[in-house]
């Protein structure tokens, strides 16, 4: 490896940072026709950056949705006709941008694929969407097993490090289920391993220890298809990568409309104290699962970042926060001189551990940083034409 003489190198931190609101919702065999004076207030109120649903049903479900319900401020791409019922994706442009679909088949429904590129810091973002098999039974366990399995082989496939979130109606009713430990499990390959940002193990399922987090039925009554019987059940999640766990905003998940005093009732009883009295009715009537959000952070340094993003991509550092070791991933498009350097917070340089010449490809540093006391410290890969950082953390 070259090295160069020291520079003394002044670099401004000065932070900003773009949040990104991801929804998803099980709209209730939505056909385009009913139910839009409901679902059009609820969607308002959330104002998603990203909204994803299930149980969409047509191409003209779809337009009505983004005509009617979203009133056009969104946009979205051609209907995937899967079997059974769908999901969908609704996105804002000055936002993210959509790359691409693909679907991956179960025995039950496809699991939706979604391939978004995030605005402010040119990084990949992949959203899977899955309605799992429905109902309780060691059967449908297993079968829900099956999909996950299925669903886990595909997210490990991904390239280590990568954003990615899985959502949708997942139909557990207890931490236990073996779907969704095949989801989270700690296995040889761990590359397609989430994590759920509200971590709440236990029996789900008519337990009034977790009627904050239920997102099934905001109805008593049955009426218009559907499951009745109150909240008592947590059925819509957002899971996601370890490389996002440093980008989700501390207590943004929300499981819309629950005030956690609707154990068993319908969300519109008396008085609601998460939304209006309007939006309580809203839910109610507008499918017979509650909306789940959480919001993400995704930082952007200005002052080392340019306008051309083609040389390389730099990845979020894995492990972070980190004990001593951590891997950092960067992909380079253009043979040259690449630097990765450490930098503390006030902006002065503290190591170099990359200066070298590369070509094409994508590389795995692994850092130790035993020399280094604990803090926060930006990681800055550079070649002639760009630079580029991310905040790592390394608590000791």
């Amino acid at each position: 490896m070259k090295m160069l003489p020291t520079i003394f190198l002044l670099v401004s931190f000065a932070q900003s940072a773009d949040t990104l609101r991801v929804a998803t919702y099980n709209i209730l065999n939505y056909n385009g026709t009913a139910r839009n004076e409901y679902l059009q207030p609820i969607t308002n109120e959330i104002d998603a950056d990203i909204l994803i649903v299930q149980e969409i049903l047509s191409q003209t479900a779809v337009n009505s949705f983004s005509t009617t319900v979203l009133n056009n401020n969104y946009s979205t791409i051609h209907f995937n006709d899967g079997p059974d019922t769908d999901n969908h994706i609704f996105y804002k442009t000055d936002k993210v941008k959509f790359i691409s679909d693909s679907y991956i088949s179960t025995e039950l429904r496809d699991i939706a694929e979604y391939k978004l590129k995030v605005n402010s810091t040119e990084e990949f973002l992949f959203i899977y969407s899955a309605h799992l098999k429905a109902s309780q039974g060691s059967d449908n366990e297993q079968k829900r097993l099956a999909e996950c399995t299925i669903w886990r082989d595909h997210l490990n496939q991904l390239p280590t490090a990568t954003n990615f979130i899985i959502l949708g109606d997942f139909n557990f009713y207890d931490s236990g289920e073996p779907g969704y430990q095949k989801l989270l499990a700690d296995e040889a390959d761990n590359d397609g391993r989430s994590f759920d940002p509200i971590d709440s193990p236990g029996n789900w399922h008519n337990s009034e220890s977790f009627a904050g987090i239920h997102t099934q039925s905001p109805r008593v009554e049955q009426f218009g298809g559907g499951a009745s019987g109150g909240l008592d059940d947590r059925f819509d999640f957002i899971l996601i990568s370890e490389a996002l766990n440093d980008e989700v905003l501390p207590n943004s998940y929300t499981e819309y409309g629950n005030d956690g005093q609707h154990f068993n009732v319908s969300i519109n009883e008396g008085e609601n104290g998460a939304v209006s009295s309007e939006i309580a009715d809203a839910l109610y009537y507008g499918s017979d699962h509650l909306p789940v959000y959480c919001d993400f952070v995704f930082d952007e340094v200005s002052g080392i970042e340019s306008e051309n993003p083609k040389d390389f991509l730099l990845l979020q550092n894995y492990p972070n926060p980190f004990n001593s070791t951590t891997n950092i991933v960067f992909e380079v498009k253009e043979r040259g001189n690449v630097k990765l350097d450490l930098y503390d917070t006030s902006g002065k340089k503290v190591l170099t551990l990359i200066d070298d010449d590369y070509s094409p490809g994508k590389y795995e540093h692994r850092f130790d940083a035993n020399s280094i006391a604990s803090g926060e410290y930006y990681i800055v890969l550079s070649t002639d034409a760009r630079k580029s950082s991310k905040k790592i953390s390394l608590i000791k």
